[in-house]
């Protein structure tokens, strides 16, 4: 039973996951802790590791269109 449940279960593609991460755009107007609650949910199959807080605080500063807010991060 267990060899048949890996067996059917959808392997997990980090490569993908990452890129999926980064391309995922911040819409017009969503308030900034919904986008960080989306991209700490799809950080998850990504194997950051420790270092998922900084992806998730880079992601949000290079989806943020004002500037100086920008430099506050």
């Amino acid at each position: 039973l267990k060899a048949f449940k890996t067996y059917c279960s959808p392997q997990k593609n980090v490569v993908f996951e990452r890129h999926r991460f980064w391309s995922y755009p911040m819409s017009p107007g969503i308030v900034v802790d919904r986008y960080i609650t989306e991209l700490r949910q799809k950080s998850k199959d990504c194997e950051f590791g420790q270092n998922v807080d900084d992806m998730i605080r880079d992601k949000l500063v290079f989806s943020i269109n004002d500037s100086c807010l920008k430099e506050r991060l």
